[in-house]
């Protein structure tokens, strides 16, 4: 069953980094990013992630 998800990030710097929170990306097999700005689609790559330690588990 694919399920859909919506949450804000906000982008670091010009190479496209962007920081978002853990529960916006957990689990997810596929990222798609829309800016904006452009209303443009991106495909997105966790690249690394850091799970609080009041994050349930």
């Amino acid at each position: 069953m694919k399920r859909q998800s919506l949450g804000l990030g906000f982008t670091l710097n010009s190479e496209g980094y962007i920081l978002t929170n853990f529960h916006v990306i957990e689990n997810a097999t596929e990222i798609i990013v829309t800016l904006s700005e452009d209303k443009k689609e991106y495909k997105a790559t966790v690249v690394g992630q850091t799970r609080s330690s009041t994050s349930p588990s």
